[in-house]
C-alpha cells in the first residue's frame, strides 16, 4: 500500500462516491476507479460497495479506515510540527478528554491556552481512558488527558500528573439517604453507573465486599455521564462521582456527596498525556502548562 491509495481511499470514503471524490482530489473518475481496484488486488478483498447511491464499506474497508485515517494524521501532524518549528504559525491542536477533565480542568485551560494562541484550531474530543490513550497511539489527537492507569510507565508516552482523582458518592439534594454515614445505611439503595465494563460498579462492589454486606443489585448502567449525572438529579439513585465535579460546572451544585468515612476511594489521577516520539511545538508546550495551571 502507498500513502496515494490511502489518501484516494479516505477520499471516496468521506466523500461518499467515486465522483465526489475524483472532482475533490482533481482526477477523473475512471482513473479513481482504476486506483481504488489496484489498492483492492494489492489487499485480495473488495473495500468498497459501488451502487447507484454511493459507496459503502465493506468488513476490509472499515478495518482499513482508521488505520489510513490516523496515517494521514500522522502525516500532517509531522508536517505542521516541521513548519511551526521552522517558525511558522500554531495550526491546530486536539485532545481527548475524560468527562471529569472536560468539566473541571479543560474550560480554564482552553482560556489560558487562547491568551497566547487565539488562532489555533483546537478539537476536543470526549474520550475515556482506554480508548483515549488508543487515539493517542494511532495518532489521532495529540494529548489525552483524563485518568491513565500506567501511562507514566510506557515509554512510548511522556506524562505530567495534574490532579487526584477521589471518587464520592454523590445524591440530589434532599436524597432519603443524604445524611447516611456508615456503608450498611445503604445496602437497599438503587445506583447508577457509566464507564467502560461498569468500572465504578466494580469500586463499589469491592467496598461493599470489603465491608462484609451484599454487593449492590439494583443497578441502572448509563452510557454517557451527562445522562448519568442527569439520571441522579431527577431520582433516588446513587452513583460514584469524582469529587472534583461537586461545586463545578453545570451539574456542581445539583449533586451533593455523602460523608462515608470508611469508604475512600482514590483511582489514578488526572494526568495530560502525549506521544514522547514526537517533539513538542511552542503551541504544545503552552497547552500543556494552561493545562497546569487549570488543574491548581
Amino acid at each position: 500500500m502507498r500513502l496515494k491509495q490511502l489518501e484516494e481511499f479516505v477520499a471516496v470514503v468521506q466523500a461518499g462516491s467515486v465522483r465526489g471524490a475524483a472532482r475533490k482530489l482533481g482526477t477523473t473518475q475512471p482513473a479513481l476507479t482504476k486506483a481504488l481496484q489496484r489498492l483492492e488486488e494489492e489487499i485480495g478483498s473488495p473495500l468498497l460497495l459501488r451502487s447507484g447511491r454511493g459507496v459503502s464499506l465493506t468488513a476490509f474497508g472499515r478495518a482499513l479506515l482508521p488505520h489510513a485515517e490516523a496515517v494521514q494524521a500522522e502525516l500532517q501532524r509531522a508536517a505542521d510540527d516541521l513548519e511551526q518549528l521552522r517558525g511558522g504559525p500554531e495550526r491546530s491542536l486536539s485532545v481527548s478528554v475524560t468527562p471529569v477533565a472536560g468539566i473541571t480542568i479543560i474550560p480554564e485551560a482552553l482560556r489560558l491556552f487562547r491568551r497566547e494562541f487565539p488562532d489555533v484550531l483546537v478539537s476536543v474530543l470526549d474520550g475515556l481512558s482506554p480508548p483515549g490513550i488508543s487515539l493517542l497511539k494511532i495518532g489521532a489527537v495529540d494529548f489525552y488527558v483524563g485518568s491513565a492507569k500506567g501511562a507514566q510507565d510506557e515509554r512510548s508516552f511522556g506524562s505530567m500528573q495534574l490532579a487526584p482523582n477521589e471518587i464520592v458518592v454523590a445524591c440530589r439534594p434532599g436524597h432519603p439517604l443524604q445524611k447516611a454515614t456508615r456503608l450498611g445505611d445503604l445496602v437497599q439503595a438503587q445506583w447508577a453507573f457509566t464507564g467502560k465494563d461498569g468500572f465504578r460498579g466494580e469500586l463499589l462492589d469491592d467496598a461493599f465486599e470489603h465491608a462484609g454486606l451484599p454487593k449492590p443489585t439494583s443497578v441502572t448502567h448509563c452510557a454517557s455521564f451527562t445522562t448519568l449525572l442527569s439520571v441522579v438529579e431527577a431520582s433516588d439513585l446513587l452513583a460514584l462521582i469524582p469529587s472534583r465535579i461537586l461545586g463545578r460546572g453545570p451539574f456542581g451544585n445539583v449533586l451533593v456527596p455523602l460523608t462515608l468515612p470508611e469508604m475512600r476511594l482514590e483511582i489514578s489521577p488526572i494526568r495530560v498525556v502525549w506521544k514522547a516520539a514526537n517533539a513538542l511545538t511552542p503551541g504544545a508546550k503552552a497547552f500543556i502548562n494552561a493545562l497546569r495551571q487549570a488543574s491548581r
